[in-house]
């Protein structure tokens, strides 16, 4: 099949949102390890590919180009690097309790914690992440950097204050 198909098949298709996060990841594999063909032979960029946490904790979907135009790091899409000190899932409730306190659309984009898990359990989770670094401009950050960044942000804003000293 040409590139233009596959592009097709998962934009018309439930696979994005309807399938297990183990062949989730195996799509995103197949997309990253054919993305220089792809990408000139296809929609791909434009398709809802990422899934990400909404800060009202709602499941979203946003297309790589979207992802590309948002950037890394402050408002962009994160992996929570939460090491062994404490669950992914404690990081992305902690960005929607800062969220509603600086009443900003979002402060990250988190990817859900399940997805996380399948691409921490993948054998080719440093391809996949690679590509998710290099060409959608996913960062990874950990609670010491996720920190930092809400300490510059809080300015003059006394409910986000109080929300980083309970933090």
């Amino acid at each position: 099949m040409n590139f233009d198909w596959y592009a097709k098949c998962i934009q018309s298709s439930n696979l994005v949102d309807g399938v297990s996060e183990d062949v989730y990841v195996e799509l995103l594999l197949f997309v990253a390890r054919h993305w220089s063909s792809m990408i000139s032979k296809s929609n791909i960029i434009n398709i809802p590919l990422i899934k990400y946490v909404a800060s009202d904790g709602i499941l979203s979907f946003s297309s790589l180009h979207e992802c590309r135009q948002q950037g890394a790091g402050a408002r962009g899409l994160v992996l929570a690097d939460s090491g062994n000190t404490c669950p992914c899932s404690w990081l992305v409730n902690c960005n929607n309790v800062f969220t509603c306190a600086a009443n900003q659309f979002f402060l990250f984009l988190f990817m859900p914690e399940s997805t996380q898990q399948a691409i921490s359990q993948s054998p080719n989770k440093h391809n996949l992440l690679g590509w998710l670094a290099k060409e959608v401009d996913v960062c990874t950050l950990d609670v010491y950097n996720f920190a930092n960044v809400l300490c510059r942000s809080i300015n003059d804003n006394c409910k986000l204050a109080i929300a980083y000293a309970n933090f």
